[in-house]
């Protein structure tokens, strides 16, 4: 049976607006609709930010125009969760499932 968890994610999705999240900074992957991926390289007065973007070099953008990014690393480091006894119980029957001899097609 596969039920869905009831508890909500307090984990952020791979790209997240920067407005709802704690403040930019230096060193921050973020993402531009235009640009690509980039990283923070410092923040500009009027809420701008200079970032180095992979394929346009430094520039100079408005904050609101940026997505903060995550690693595929950081999305799993992100998710883990807590061991529940009906997770548990999955798990030893994936294991258990796993040792079965493997029966021949016919």
């Amino acid at each position: 049976m596969n039920t869905m968890p009831t508890d909500t994610p307090t984990t952020l999705p791979p790209a997240t607006p920067l407005t709802a999240i704690a403040p930019l900074a230096a060193g921050t992957a973020v993402s531009h609709g235009e640009l690509g991926d980039g990283v923070v390289l410092r923040l500009e007065a009027g809420s701008y930010a200079r970032v180095f973007f992979r394929s346009h070099g430094e520039r100079q953008v408005p904050i609101l125009s940026l997505l903060r990014t995550t690693t595929w690393e950081q999305q799993v480091a992100n998710s883990v969760q807590p061991a529940t006894p009906e997770s548990l119980r999955r798990l030893w029957l994936a294991i258990e499932a796993h040792r079965l001899p493997r029966m021949p097609l016919t």
